[in-house]
């Protein structure tokens, strides 16, 4: 007998475009809410974004990383979590994409720029999530993260 692992994130990934026979073994495994449930409700640490993903802190911090190195490196899994492990397109100008905002004051973090058609990107579609809803949820749950990637 063989034995097939799946980590949440890959059923939860594969669920909705599974036939009837895999769709009641993975609900047999996970539990049927399980595939009901938003991520916002599954995520309230980012030792849940670890488990859903699989990885540990020693994966995303190698000797000799700042922590600015660090929070991208958990931003990026934080929005792959999110989008249900996919990486958004970031050719696509189809495809929205969100991300969480958070307003600093004071002149250190300040731009201002003006100029016929001009457009500008300072987020990387890697930290991009697929609803705002999400960039919200998230941005309110990892403020410490985004804020050492910005700040710090």
């Amino acid at each position: 007998m063989t034995t097939l692992k799946l980590d949440e994130q890959t059923a939860r990934r594969l669920y909705p475009t599974a036939s009837a026979e895999f769709k009641e073994l993975l609900e047999k495994n996970f539990g049927k809410p399980f595939f009901s449930m938003k991520i916002s409700d599954m995520v309230n640490s980012f030792d849940d974004i670890l488990r859903l993903s699989g990885k540990t802190m020693a994966d995303l911090q190698k000797s000799g990383d700042e922590d600015d190195e660090v929070a991208y490196k958990q931003a990026k899994l934080i929005a792959l979590v999110y989008n249900g492990g996919e990486l958004l397109p970031g050719s696509d100008t189809n495809v929205y994409k969100y991300f969480p905002w958070h307003k600093v004051s004071g002149s250190g973090l300040s731009f201002d720029g003006y100029d016929d058609w001009y457009s500008y990107s300072a987020v990387g579609v890697r930290l991009c999530f697929k609803n705002s809803a999400d960039a919200i949820d998230a941005g309110k749950k990892f403020i410490d993260i985004y804020t050492r990637l910005k700040i710090k």
